[in-house]
């Protein structure tokens, strides 16, 4: 979502930045701007469990984190060792590219912890002191913040040795569309307390219920929202052209 966005920055996609922009109004509406007291509203309902324990999984069914995080590495393991290997555009194999993601979200949580940045890899939080920043000056700028700014950083790098570095300027229409799904995301990400970053990529390691209720509805947004705009339409263009057929004397 976001990260990918601030990949293509650093490709030179124009249309990845109007995104980002969008997403920037998006989520200061909800986190400092007038829309401020509907998230707060939203986030007030949580869930306590005795002595103020965390609400993770483990917590919720009274168990040692161990029981449940051993069998989901033996079976994530054995997944991967039966998977079917792929890439994509000539890239990693995903496997080989999950894995040290994995490695880079562990490696970030000892990395952070000392500058007091008390999570591994997130956006949402972290975009957001920018915004902060613009009215209280830069002394609100963390860990997290230069992890964000690396990010496209890092994407130009690349792109400029691949060669793969070009500009790319959306129309009218693509603009509009790009603003829009820009201040959606960016509202939705402030409401949820984060992204598929901060959720799924890191908050899913922790087992914590926010995170697990985030991501699966991540899936099924994602899932719909493809549906809707490629398998709807193409049925839709299909049933026409059999229609057509039917219609036709031989």
């Amino acid at each position: 979502m976001l990260q990918h966005c601030l990949y293509r920055v650093g490709n030179g996609n124009l249309g990845a930045l109007v995104t980002l922009i969008g997403f920037v109004i998006g989520e200061w509406l909800l986190i400092f701007g007038p829309l401020s007291g509907l998230r707060e509203s939203a986030q007030s309902i949580e869930l306590s469990l005795p002595g103020g324990a965390p609400a993770t999984l483990p917590n919720l069914a009274g168990v040692n984190g161990w029981i449940m995080v051993i069998p989901i590495v033996i079976l994530g393991g054995w997944w991967l060792l039966r998977s079917r290997s792929g890439s994509y555009l000539s890239g990693w194999d995903w496997r080989l590219a999950g894995v040290l993601l994995g490695m880079i979200g562990g490696l970030a949580w000892l990395a952070a912890w000392p500058t007091g940045w008390q999570y591994g890899v997130g956006i949402v939080g972290a975009t957001s002191t920018y915004i902060e920043a613009f009215f209280q000056g830069v002394g609100v700028l963390n860990w997290g913040s230069f992890v964000v700014l690396s990010l496209p950083i890092g994407a130009l790098l690349a792109a400029l040795q691949t060669r793969d570095f070009h500009w790319q300027i959306p129309d009218v229409p693509s603009t509009l569309r790009m603003v829009t799904a820009g201040v959606v995301m960016g509202a939705s990400a402030a409401l949820a307390g984060g992204c598929n970053i901060g959720h799924t990529f890191t908050g899913l390691a922790t087992l914590a219920l926010s995170s697990l209720t985030a991501s699966l509805f991540i899936f099924l947004g994602a899932w719909f929202g493809n549906y809707m705009r490629f398998i709807c339409p193409h049925r839709t263009e299909t049933r026409l052209v059999c229609a057509n057929c039917e219609g036709e004397t031989p």
